[in-house]
Order: structure tokens, then sequence, then C-alpha cells
């Protein structure tokens, strides 16, 4: 191992220092290639002092539980290797990157060698994402591992579906470390100089421009660039695009549907179209309040709104396979 290690006593300490270098899961948002995270929602994690430790996903929460059940399966499957955990807060370092690596578990090889494990979980939904190799995303996450530990070697193993188990051997990639070491530099240069990279259209980008400005100042006014008019004229005329499309969309789907009437199935040669009735469960809507102004609504005249439950029906359409 050529890293610096570093070992934290607590969560907190360990998510601010995840603050001052680009993290292995953060590097294919960094390149681009990210499902979950842009570059500029990681750069906007970077240049705040707040810590962003919002509870997991049902799908984080339960892909952790299963992290140690993964890693022993691993381990029974495969003969003179020791499996290693390295513990909740150990951050491995590249200082001179700027990147730092948090492998779930160490593999040491009978020869002296190590290499990088990460445990994954998929549900049955996104089984096609593994069907030749693992998705992109966490081949560049294992190779930046690679990179900051000196690893010979890495390995996902993933649970898919909660009954299939694969495990991928990843060769070191001498070429795509020198792509992620020169990314991760170019990126940390906007860190640095506190410069947004190019906004894109990625949902992680939305949803940290509404952290980052959650809430408008009345008594403020900016002149925006000119080159922004070509946004401007172009949003406009996208809306009238869209509203086009959204209209045209329901044209068509109202002429299966009225074809369809009562039935719930519609064939058309290799098409089958469905619609289906489905449920919308009822909710109630309470502003917030203390758990004891709850038990009390009524009585303290806060006011509640409650949504029933009701039922519409769904149009989809699923194309049959050509046999070849």
């Amino acid at each position: 191992m050529s890293a610096r290690v570093v070992v934290y006593d607590t969560r907190e300490d360990w998510l601010r220092a995840r603050k001052t270098g680009i993290g292995a899961s953060e590097m294919a948002a960094v390149m681009g290639i990210s499902p979950h995270a842009s570059p500029y929602s990681v750069w906007a994690d970077k240049v705040t002092d707040e810590i962003d430790d919002r509870p997991p996903t049902g799908r984080q929460y339960w892909g952790t539980r299963l992290e140690g059940l993964i890693a022993d399966e691993f381990a029974a499957q495969m003969d003179g290797v020791q499996v290693q955990d390295p513990g909740p807060y150990t951050i491995y370092r590249d200082v001179a990157n700027h990147m730092f690596a948090t492998p779930d578990r160490l593999v040491e090889h009978a020869d002296g060698t190590t290499s990088v494990l990460e445990l994954k979980t998929a549900g049955l939904d996104r089984w096609h994402d593994w069907d030749e190799c693992p998705p992109a995303q966490y081949l560049i996450q294992v190779q930046h591992q690679i990179a900051v530990t000196g690893a010979a070697g890495g390995y996902i193993a993933v649970l898919i579906g909660g009954n299939e188990f694969r495990v991928y051997p990843i060769p070191r990639d001498d070429a795509m470390i020198a792509d992620i070491r020169a990314a991760a530099s170019e990126f940390w240069e906007f860190v640095e100089r506190r410069e947004p990279p190019e906004i894109d259209g990625h949902n992680a980008t939305t949803e940290a421009l509404k952290r980052r400005y959650p809430a408008g100042d009345d008594e403020l006014a900016v002149e925006l660039p000119p080159t922004l008019v070509w946004a401007t004229e172009e949003l406009a005329e996208l809306k009238v695009k869209q509203k086009d499309l959204d209209d045209r969309k329901a044209e068509l789907e109202n002429r299966i549907k009225a074809e369809m009437g009562d039935a719930t199935i519609g064939r058309l040669g290799k098409y089958t179209w469905t619609w289906k009735e489905t449920a919308r469960k009822g909710s109630l809507s309470i502003p917030d309040v203390t758990d004891e102004a709850k038990a009390a609504l009524d009585e303290a005249g806060v006011a509640y709104k409650e949504t029933p439950a009701t039922s519409y029906r769904v149009l989809r359409v699923k194309a049959t396979k050509e046999v070849e």
C-alpha cells in the first residue's frame, strides 16, 4: 500500500474529511458518467462547509446492511485469500492528486499482493446493467481505489435480486488510471478557485442548485451575462415544442384508449397494450407541529387536509421480442 491511511474517530469527522478530496464513489460523476451525481453536484458539496448526512435511501440502507453477508460469500468462494475490513471511518489518501478511497474490503493474496473489493447489491430491475460486466461507474470507482491504494487489482462482488451472486475480477488498468488522475487534477482546480464546472441538465445538478440557493432575496437583482440570451430564446422554443409534443402524445394515447374501451388488453401485431386500473393511496397533509400538537389537532385548531384513496387506469405498451 502506497497511500497515507487516516482513521477518524467519528462519522462527522470522516464526512468532513471527505470534503478535502475526491472519493472513488465520486469519480464517475466528476468524469460525467454517473447516473446519481454530476460534476456540479460534487463541486457544490466540496465548496460548502455543510455536511451532507441525509438519511440513506432504502437501496442504500439495505446495501450497507448486506455488505457483511456479501463479503462472507466472497471469502467462501475464493481460495487462499484473506478478506479484511478497513473499518467504517478509514480513508486512504493520495494527496498529490487530491484523491482518496474508502474501499469496502481489502483482499490479501497468498503471494503478498493486495486487491480492493467493492460490495454491491442490485435489484431485479437493474439486472441487465450487469449482463457482461459491472456498470461503468463502478469500474471507475475500483480503478480509482487501485490508483490510491496501490493495489494490484480489484474485485466487485454483487448480489442481484437477493439470490444471484456474482464476482467480477477487475485488473489494474493504467490507461484508465491516468485518465482518472488527469480528471481529478482538472476538477480540483475548479474547487480551489471556487469556480463551478460547466452546468448540465443532470437531475443531481438541479437538486444541488436547490440546496445551494434554497430561498430568494427580494431585494437582490443581478445583470445576467449576454451569453444567456441564446439560452432564454432556446428555452422559450423548447417550451412551445414540449407543449406540442405533450398534446400529440395525449392525442395518440386517447385514440388507443377509445378503441380499447372497457378492455384492459389490446393486441396489435408485435405490440401489446394494457390499460389497467391502479390505486393511489390516500394522504394526510399536516403542517410542521410538535408531536403533542399532532395528538390534539382538533383542540389546537391546526388545519390539515386529508386526501382520499383513488384509482385510475394506466396505459402501457410492450413490444414482443422478434425471434431470430
